[in-house]
């Protein structure tokens, strides 16, 4: 899963089952015959069933126009091209058209372990459809539960008490207001707006700022409406459309052409700042209608498609807002809240983008007004509401000393809690903290994971000619590949007898593969460079009889992979100094003779592991679903055309290791930049050192959360008179594992007073700066000292030794 659309899958359970077979050091060859066979096995169990799911792990296609049998062959594909992978080191993948051009296996013995991977019960659809699956409960959801439950009980506290503060806020705003009323007050404005399109209808303005479309009548259109922001406006919430009838249209409606009806398909807006040439996205929250289309009433089967106004928040041209079948014809009311008010300026331009892109077409809107707000709550949420700013200007100018009614103070309050920043900072997280917490007690119900289970009556395989799905050439039956190693057909006939093959001790390749992806792990390169392809057009071994030596050693151990690591890390070859020399770099640069203990990157789940731990932040929690890390605003509603929305774990949730992270195939997580694309299975090494992920170790929001709890700590622990060298080389400690020298030190004291002379002179600053992710804003006494040490700790954790295996 992970196309557009697609829903999550649950296969998490099985990641758990991994881990604790590290964690318990489970033999390397049991590990192997119950992820291809644990149900097979004659004690099966529901934990060696799960082991199963390994060969589920695979994309699904459930697009509407794809044959569910070339899906299903596909699947099976890719099981068999990732066992050559992982176990073998083969590209089987160049056999499933033809003979191998290099190795020694031909496309019959292709498909003779295609065979054993041919009879899973399952059809080739996706999603919950996507059997078989087992039902599994995991034992360890209770634990984030729990933990999730404190974090939301302090939470809730910390509202109560913001929200008595903000109460006494509220009264003394209360008070001002009524001694001073504005004299004037409208909570809706009609700007005069500047219209323009993109395929060539034209407008006219009248003094009332409606908008009137003239000239040509396109198939399609998008009308770009920009107001400039009056004077009076400091912020803006929403917006309100009118889509008015006029005679001039067909039928007297709303649409010029066509049946006389509106579509409206998608809505944008940007804002633009005084003298800037770049517009930036406002994200929208909701839209209302005062009345959607009946679409039992409606012309055509595409029209169908277009009747709730809330469809034209994502960017599907398939979907939208019309009022089609609804007989009367009266003024049709749109109303669209921002996600956040947005912070306007004289001068800036507020700008909405209206979409008419339906396949019917020819039905483009004819006449409209479009009106603002600041207000919050009701007035931008209920087409029938008041605005109660209005209404308490009306009930001073009334009777100034008559007392404001409850109904009325209340919802004064609310639309004033609304605007009060800190309170609701607080209740947001709390709000968070809430729905994480119903996620996860939904997590704590079976789920249904993907898994392999044999139909009751096997299907014949095929050689598919040329690889195609629906080309089926001879008849084969499961078998191995001869040249590996030569066992008789008539071992060959359960996964079972796959997983025994892959693992017999005269199998050449599977424990030299698996002490190669031991080796890589440790040394940051395999001693065969080339993991993926033991074959004839991979790399020799550096160390050919290392290798051996290695792979022996670990099938007598009883394929103990712990002992092998335990080796490896012992040995004088890893405890080298990474030191190098001029001479030896240009006589072996890029360490084949192992003259050098290893050097390298380290990849960007480690680097963000190590950041959390540091900071103190990690929760090292084993087990569980997964959470949410930190996404860039917007990148989920670009790549799902507005449909998915992503929310960032909150609580200490948010701080699971990265193995943890909910993955998008269509989205990784954006700070993983090494990161493997999951179309297929991979097994070489990627290292990146780009631009864009020296900005996302300077920016990204773990990051700078983890650079302000360092910061935190040092403030806390500090002793008086404890000088800037001490806390600097404690940060050192913390992050490099080593003091600081004294031009090192020179330069942490420029960056530190540097960086404390601007957040003193800008408080403001400081509390932006350091208010970050679920870290509360600093007292105002050390705000800028917080900061100052903030700067510094990202220095630290933004140096290459903090990043760098050596």
């Amino acid at each position: 899963d992970g196309f557009q659309q697609d829903a999550d899958r649950q296969n998490w359970p099985w990641r758990d089952w991994v881990i604790q077979q590290f964690a318990e050091n489970r033999p390397y060859d049991e590990f192997t015959i119950e992820q291809f066979a644990g149900d097979l096995l004659p004690n099966a169990t529901d934990q060696t069933r799960l082991a199963t799911a390994f060969h589920r792990n695979h994309m699904t296609n459930g697009e509407g126009g794809r044959d569910k049998e070339e899906s299903r062959i596909d699947y099976v594909i890719d099981r068999v091209n990732t066992t050559g992978t992982v176990w073998m080191g083969l590209t089987l993948g160049c056999v499933q058209c033809h003979t191998h051009k290099f190795d020694p296996i031909t496309q019959h013995e292709y498909y003779a372990l295609f065979a054993f991977f041919n009879s899973i019960d399952e059809d080739g659809r996706a999603g919950m459809n996507a059997k078989p699956y087992l039902k599994v409960t995991s034992n360890v959801v209770q634990e984030r539960i729990t933990a999730q439950r404190a974090f939301l009980d302090a939470c809730q506290q910390d509202v109560a008490a913001e929200r008595k503060r903000a109460g006494e806020r509220f009264e003394r705003w209360l008070a001002s207001f009524k001694a001073d009323p504005p004299e004037q007050y409208t909570a809706w404005q009609a700007p005069a707006p500047m219209v323009t399109s993109t395929e060539g209808t034209e407008f006219a303005v009248d003094a009332e700022q409606v908008v009137q479309a003239v000239g040509p009548t396109p198939f399609q259109d998008d009308y770009r409406v920009v107001f400039e922001v009056p004077e009076s406006v400091s912020q803006i919430s929403g917006f309100r459309i009118e889509v008015l009838p006029h005679e001039s249209h067909e039928g007297g409606r709303y649409a010029r052409n066509g049946n006389g009806e509106f579509t409206l398909t998608n809505v944008l807006v940007m804002g633009r700042s005084a003298g800037s040439p770049a517009e930036q996205q406002i994200e929208l929250r909701r839209a209302v209608a005062n009345q959607n289309a009946d679409p039992k009433r409606q012309s055509s089967w595409d029209a169908k498609m277009y009747y709730r106004i809330s469809d034209t928040l994502n960017d599907d041209a398939r979907n939208g807002w019309t009022t089609e079948g609804v007989e009367s014809i009266e003024t049709r009311l749109g109303l669209y809240q921002l996600a956040e008010p947005w912070k306007a300026k004289p001068g800036d331009q507020f700008i909405i983008v209206l979409r008419h892109r339906s396949t019917h077409g020819n039905a483009s809107i004819g006449r409209f007004r479009i009106s603002i707000t600041g207000e919050l709550g009701d007035p931008v949420t209920r087409l029938d509401a008041t605005s109660p700013i209005a209404d308490l200007i009306a009930h001073l100018k009334a009777d100034p000393a008559r007392p404001i009614d409850a109904g009325l103070r209340k919802r004064l309050l609310d639309q004033y809690l609304l605007g009060d920043a800190v309170y609701q900072q607080t209740r947001g997280r709390a709000v968070a903290a809430q729905n994480e917490l119903r996620r996860l007690e939904g997590e704590a119900k079976p789920r249904n994971v993907m898994v392999l289970a044999e139909r009751a009556n096997p299907r014949e395989t095929y050689v598919l000619e040329r690889g195609a799905w629906d080309a089926k050439g001879d008849k084969v039956q499961r078998g191995f590949i001869q040249a590996v190693l030569d066992r008789p057909a008539d071992n060959a006939s359960t996964r079972l007898d796959l997983a025994n093959w892959i693992l017999d001790e005269g199998n050449p390749l599977t424990a030299r593969v698996t002490v190669n992806h031991l080796w890589q792990l440790m040394f940051g390169q395999g001693l065969v460079r080339t993991p993926e392809d033991f074959g004839l057009q991979g790399e020799f071994p550096t160390h050919p009889e290392l290798l051996d030596w290695l792979a022996v050693e670990l099938v007598e151990s009883g394929w103990d992979l712990r002992h092998i690591l335990r080796l490896i890390v012992t040995s004088e070859t890893y405890r080298q100094s990474s030191d190098t020399t001029h001479a030896l770099q240009e006589k072996d640069p890029e360490n084949r003779l192992l003259a050098r203990a290893p050097r390298y990157r380290l990849p960007a789940w480690m680097i963000r592991d190590n950041a959390l731990y540091v900071s103190g932040l990690l929760n090292d929690a084993v087990g569980g679903p997964p959470a949410k890390p930190y996404q860039p605003e917007g990148v989920w509603s670009e790549i799902t055309m507005g449909r998915l929305r992503y929310t960032p774990s909150t609580g200490p949730e948010q701080y699971r290791r990265t193995i943890y992270a909910f993955w998008r195939r269509s989205l990784a997580p954006t700070f993983l930049f090494d990161s493997a694309q999951r179309r297929v299975c991979e097994v070489g090494v990627s290292r990146t050192n780009t631009p864009l992920h020296a900005l996302t170790l300077m920016n990204d929001t773990t990051m700078l959360e983890a650079s302000r709890a360092l910061a935190d700590k040092l403030i806390i622990e500090r002793e008086e008179g404890q000088t800037i060298e001490v806390l600097s080389n404690r940060l050192a400690m913390r992050v490099l594992s080593r003091g600081i020298s004294e031009n090192e030190m020179k330069a942490v004291r420029s960056v530190y007073d540097k960086a404390l002379n601007h957040y003193k002179a800008n408080i403001d600053d400081a509390l932006r700066y350091t208010t970050v992710g679920q870290q509360a804003a600093p007292a105002e006494d050390v705000a800028a000292d917080t900061a100052a040490w903030m700067v510094v700790s990202s220095m630290f954790l933004n140096l290459d030794e903090a990043m760098t295996r050596e």
